[in-house]
Parts: C-alpha cells; sequence; structure tokens
C-alpha cells in the first residue's frame, strides 16, 4: 500500500503478488494498482495495458494454485470430482463452500449468531466511517477524513467487510480488520469529527466505548488465539 502511495506500481504488485502467494484476499489488493492508474489520474491506453499487466501478476500465485489443483485431479481422472466440470473449476472455491461451507448467507445461522455479533464492533465502524467518507467526498468536505487519497482504502475495506459478512466465517474480521488502515482513521474520525454546533465531538462517547472494547476484546483474543479457541 506504501509503494502504491508512492505511484510505485510494479512494487507495489510485486508485494501484492507475495501476499496472494500466503492468501487469496490478496487479489483484491490488485484494486489499488487500478484505482492509482486508472481512475485517480485520466486514464490512457499504456495505463490500461500496464493496470492489466501489473494486475496480472497479482492474480498469478492464485491462478497458480488453481491450476495445480485442476491438473492433479481432474487431468486423466476417469473418477474425476464434480467441481472439475464448473464454469470456473475452482478447487478453492470448491474447498471453501464443502470444507468450510462458505457462500453467500450461508454463515447466518442461529448456531454462528454469537460469530457474528462479536464481529459487529469493527464492521459497524468501517461502515458507519467508510459511507460517511464516500458522501464527504462527494460533497468536497474540508474534513481530513474525507481526503480522496483515503477513498481506495476505503472502498477496500468496505469490499472486505461485505464479504466477510455475507459469504465467509464473519468472526474472521476479527483479525483482518486489524490489518487495514481504515479502522485505525476511522476510530480517529470518532474522536475528532465535530459536532454541528462546532463546540464539541459529535461521537466522543462511541470513541470512548470502541477504546473499551478494543481493550476488553484485545486481552481475551490473546487468551483465545493462543489456546486456539474460539473464535479464531
Amino acid at each position: 500500500m506504501l509503494y502504491s502511495a508512492r505511484s510505485q506500481y510494479l512494487r507495489a504488485s510485486i508485494v501484492f503478488a507475495l501476499a496472494s502467494c500466503f492468501r487469496s484476499n490478496g487479489v483484491f489488493l490488485a484494486g489499488f494498482i487500478i484505482w492509482g492508474l486508472l481512475i485517480q489520474t485520466k486514464p490512457r491506453f499504456a495505463s490500461g495495458v500496464y493496470a492489466t499487466f501489473l494486475s496480472a501478476l497479482v492474480f498469478a500465485p492464485f491462478v497458480y494454485h488453481n491450476y495445480t489443483g485442476y491438473a492433479s485431479f481432474c487431468e486423466d481422472n476417469p473418477h474425476r470430482p464434480a467441481w472439475c466440470n464448473n464454469f470456473i473449476p475452482s478447487i478453492y472455491t470448491h474447498v471453501q463452500s464443502e470444507y468450510w461451507d462458505n457462500g453467500l448467507f450461508r454463515y447466518w445461522t442461529l448456531q454462528q449468531l454469537p460469530n457474528i455479533l462479536i464481529a459487529l464492533p469493527p464492521l459497524l465502524l468501517i461502515y458507519a466511517f467508510g459511507f460517511w467518507h464516500l458522501k464527504a467526498v462527494y460533497a468536497r468536505s474540508q474534513s481530513p477524513f474525507a481526503s480522496i487519497t483515503l477513498t481506495p482504502h476505503v472502498l477496500h475495506a468496505i469490499f472486505t467487510s461485505s464479504l466477510l459478512l455475507f459469504a465467509s466465517h464473519t468472526q474472521i474480521t476479527l483479525r483482518l480488520a486489524a490489518s487495514m488502515p481504515t479502522l485505525y482513521w476511522a476510530a480517529a474520525w470518532l474522536w475528532t469529527h465535530p459536532s454541528q454546533d462546532g463546540k464539541g465531538f459529535r461521537y466522543r462517547s462511541w470513541a470512548k466505548a470502541w477504546v473499551y472494547w478494543s481493550a476488553i476484546w484485545g486481552s481475551i483474543s490473546i487468551v483465545l488465539w493462543a489456546a486456539f479457541l474460539p473464535p479464531a
């Protein structure tokens, strides 16, 4: 992300590709390259080709992983599994669906309600700040939290949060959100956003609640995750 902010997109794509080697959601980081080359500046044909090449570099590890899975289970196999005949024969999506039960609204069960509720604080904060930011950018607000340089991070955070809320194990938010700069900007926004009369801070009580929750959950999670207990 720092390389993207500095317009060093080749270096950014290499780092993003390394990220996608370890986690599939690393492919979404290609959005920072697309934003910088095609949205933030006036798009040109050459920048479009360059953005396509760099984005393909970010996706390459994920594509290779799926290709090796297809080659291992589908090629020259008379008993090839059903997922090999999908329009996009991805072993990754098959494993996520079959063994992790991931899919749209599939996690929304009464049994998983505690895991969803415990992930709501960071999700709600990201959504609240994210949509405020987009509205403030459109209105050309002078707030430092309405800077257009924050927008790709905000869009990435909203997209990732939506994926986690609607189609994943929602409690993963408690780990992934900690890697998003938007979460910390949102917390600072709670502390500093002025009231309508300009004489105080509009969300200061929510800011204090966020700090209390962060301290309590941070302490509890150290014990839970160290012992491999839910919701790790």
